[in-house]
């Protein structure tokens, strides 16, 4: 999920918190540990990428929760106006398990049970949700439209400019260069689902922040009052999405069923990198040995979803060896839908590994010669 979501959720949680027992200073305390399970992408490059503390790694995990807190909190006690390190403490935890449980039900997952190398997938939000995105903001523009009555209509104008314009623009295409993995996204090609869904989703939150002005009601809230509609807002979103990712898998469930297939992994999961229509549209994902079933399922279509076959090439010694070579360990060990392709062009054999279960992950590719040499090793986008 990104930084923003993130952020904004720590707020939501810190203003909605008792303020008798939080403190003036919660809502600052819970962001600052909404964010830091982030600082792994710092670690990252000197660690590798499959080492336990790289990036949704040891800091997305609960032992790392219960051992940063901590640490964090003395830290923040010579910053913070609050001192009791056993206040502290609960704030910073809170602000990490919202990030870890954002993360969660993203296609990476999170090694949750860390040491344990094994991500936890729950599948029902996109890495990056412009949906749960534009929600959150709308919460912030709002509290910040009505903590101030005499600059209500000039903020109330801004909000509202700012609402419109980004329902159109990270959905419309434009520009490409700004968003171009939200623009080329699978979820984008299909009219009229990413135009209708957009204008649909401002027009609401748009209809919202209108509607908290009628008899002055929003300017009588304070920010604890936006804190709990924020994390209300935010859980009714998930709510949907996973309500949504249940109905999908019930259709992957039936389609497994039905042929008889030995299932190894199946999922309903968000299309592409970005999600840009919300619950609206799933991939659903069947492994079997013989390889990758795939299906894109809206749930308020009328007919029934029709699954594509990918399959897998048959194990032969060129396939076996590659199994050996540390990338391609590496990649298996992570890929949860791949499928393995073989061909041979002049001599040489050519050995791909793509992960359906992450649409925008490049492609392995290893070239052998007669002699089960390796030529080459990389990843090819796709």
């Amino acid at each position: 999920m990104d930084m923003f979501t993130h952020g904004a959720t720590g707020a939501f949680i810190g203003w909605a918190l008792p303020q008798r027992r939080a403190g003036l200073a919660s809502a600052t305390l819970v962001i600052a540990g909404a964010l830091l399970p982030d600082a792994d992408v710092f670690i990252e490059p000197f660690v590798g990428p499959r080492s336990a503390f790289a990036h949704r790694g040891f800091t997305h995990s609960l032992l790392g929760v219960t051992v940063l807190s901590p640490l964090v909190a003395l830290v923040a006690m010579r910053f913070s106006k609050e001192r009791r390190f056993a206040r502290l403490v609960p704030l910073i935890a809170i602000g990490m398990l919202s990030h870890i449980l954002l993360d969660l039900p993203t296609p990476m997952g999170v090694m949750l049970f860390s040491p344990s190398r094994k991500d936890v997938h729950l599948d029902f939000l996109g890495y990056v949700d412009w949906s749960l995105f534009t929600v959150a903001l709308a919460v912030l523009l709002a509290a910040w439209t009505y903590a101030n009555r005499d600059a209500a209509i000039r903020r109330g104008i801004l909000s509202a400019v700012l609402l419109s314009a980004l329902s159109w623009w990270l959905y419309a295409e434009w520009p490409s260069l700004a968003f171009s993995f939200a623009a080329t996204v699978e979820e984008a090609t299909e009219e009229p689902l990413d135009t209708v869904y957009p204008l649909v989703l401002g027009a609401l939150l748009l209809g919202f922040l209108i509607a908290f002005a009628h008899r002055g009601w929003g300017f009588r809230q304070n920010r604890a009052q936006f804190g709990r509609i924020g994390v209300a807002a935010l859980s009714m979103y998930l709510a949907l999405c996973l309500a949504a990712q249940g109905f999908a898998l019930g259709l992957v469930k039936q389609f497994s069923r039905e042929r008889g297939i030995h299932v190894l992994r199946r999922t309903a999961s968000r299309m592409g990198y970005a999600s840009l229509v919300g619950p609206l549209r799933w991939s659903g994902l069947v492994l079997a040995p013989e390889g990758v079933y795939l299906a894109q399922i809206t749930p308020l279509g009328a007919s029934r979803p029709t699954f594509s076959f990918i399959p897998s090439s048959i194990d032969n010694p060129f396939v076996a060896k590659t199994r050996s070579i540390p990338e391609v360990r590496d990649f298996l060990s992570t890929a949860r839908f791949p499928v393995t392709r073989y061909r041979l062009e002049k001599g040489q054999h050519f050995i791909e590994y793509q992960d359906y279960g992450l649409s925008w992950r490049p492609l392995l590719r290893v070239v052998l010669n007669e002699r089960q040499e390796v030529l080459a090793v990389g990843r090819i986008a796709h």
